[in-house]
């Protein structure tokens, strides 16, 4: 089951750990034991480097912390967020064993100016 509106903010350059869980249509844990995960924070091609930020779990950013009961982090680096300020959307799928896609979560991202370069 999508949740919807995850929103969250941070920093323009700073880290950022995201803890995620996801649940099935009966609201019981969603097994991500045998999926992939992917992650997509869309940049628009006229702010920053223009590219958006992707992560993937198997070691590109996404981590299982128990990949059964449906959890998961994602982490951002600073340098992923260096050059950016504004808000976007950002989104988490997983593809199971079968090759089913299922969003995960959807939502946005405020990133702020740091006053710090």
């Amino acid at each position: 089951m999508t949740k919807l509106a995850q929103n969250a903010s941070m920093m323009s350059g700073d880290s950022k750990l995201i803890s995620a869980s996801t649940s099935g249509s009966d609201g019981g844990a969603h097994d991500l034991t045998s999926a992939t995960i992917k992650y997509t924070m869309e940049i628009p091609s006229n702010v920053g480097s223009g590219s958006s930020i992707k992560k993937l779990s198997g070691g590109s950013g996404i981590a299982f912390t128990d990949a059964s009961a449906g959890k998961f982090e994602i982490t951002l680096d600073a340098a992923d967020t260096a050059s950016i300020v504004g808000t976007f959307n950002h989104e988490a799928e997983a593809i199971d064993s079968a090759s089913k896609v299922a969003t995960l979560f959807t939502g946005i991202m405020i990133i702020h100016a740091d006053v710090i370069p």
